[in-house]
This record gives C-alpha cells, structure tokens and sequence, in this order.
C-alpha cells in the first residue's frame, strides 16, 4: 500500500530491497522508479545524483500519470472483489 502512495505522487521513487520482488516488478512495469539492492550503494548514489541534476536543471519529469490506472485503489478493489466472489 505504500509503494502505491509513493508512486502516486508522480515523483520517481527510489525503492532499497531485493530487486526480484514484487514491488521491484510494480515499479518497472510502471516506470515509476527503481528498486536497487541495499549493498549497491553506487547504483544508489548514481539514482539520486541523476535525478537532482534534473530537477537543478529544469529538466525533470513526473512519472507518467499513476501507472494507466492498473494499480489504482480501484482497479485494485474491483480484483479483490472478483476473487472474493470467487470463493
């Protein structure tokens, strides 16, 4: 639930955790950030350092519109309904 209120502020979010996750998979598919492994600290570092040279510069972007609604609190409890009525 957290990740999707990070990822629906439309600012790149840098996610720290093990990058063959779930919530690694959410944030590639939704190009909405990047999850990198706690010990890349060099990956970590070069993430942070690209995205303030862009907003310095004028030359940031959002993220695009909260993930095409596929991960919206909607959409996601419309699935939760179907599978409950599917029990």
């Amino acid at each position: 639930g957290k990740l999707f209120e990070y990822m629906a502020t439309g600012l790149p979010v840098l996610a720290v955790g093990p990058v063959a996750s779930d919530a690694a998979d959410v944030l590639k598919e939704s190009e909405a950030g990047e999850m990198i492994d706690s010990y890349d600290v060099t990956s970590i570092k070069n993430f942070v350092k690209v995205k303030f040279d862009q907003w310095r510069s004028g030359n940031h972007s959002e993220t695009k519109p909260f993930m095409n609604k596929k991960y919206s609190r909607k959409e996601i409890t419309g699935q939760l309904v179907e599978l409950l009525h599917e029990k």
